[in-house]
C-alpha cells in the first residue's frame, strides 16, 4: 500500500458458538500510526450468547515505508481466558520518482 493511503477495511468478527456467555473487552489496537481500529463502542463490552457476534474492523493506513506490523488484543473479561491475539502486518511502499503507476516495477539494469 502507498505510504498516505488508505486500504479497504478488513472485517473481524467475534462470535460465541458454544453453551453459556462469552464476555468480550473492546478491542485495543499497538499501532495507532499505520492501522485504524473502528467499532461501534456500544456494542462492547459483550456478553455474547450462544450464536451472538460481534464486529470490529482494521484499515492499514501506512505512513513509512517498509514492512509495519501491529496488534488488536482482545480480553475476554476471565483472566484464566486472557487474551487474544490478532496479528497485523502490512507493506508500505513510496512509488520510485516519475513512476504513475501502482504497483512500481523498478529496473536496475537495462540491456
Amino acid at each position: 500500500m502507498e505510504v498516505g493511503e488508505e486500504s479497504v477495511a478488513q472485517t473481524f468478527t467475534i462470535s460465541n458458538e458454544g453453551p453459556g456467555i462469552l464476555e468480550v473487552e473492546a478491542p485495543v489496537l499497538d499501532n495507532e500510526v499505520d492501522f485504524l481500529l473502528d467499532y461501534d463502542a456500544e456494542d462492547f463490552p459483550a456478553d455474547l450468547e450462544d450464536d451472538d457476534v460481534v464486529e470490529f474492523h482494521v484499515t492499514f493506513t501506512p505512513q513509512d515505508e517498509g514492512e509495519l506490523t501491529g496488534t488488536v488484543s482482545i480480553d475476554y473479561g476471565d483472566a484464566e481466558r486472557g487474551s487474544f491475539i490478532v496479528e497485523l502486518e502490512g507493506e508500505g511502499i513510496v512509488r520510485p520518482a516519475g513512476s504513475t503507476c501502482g504497483n512500481p516495477y523498478v529496473i536496475t539494469e537495462l540491456p
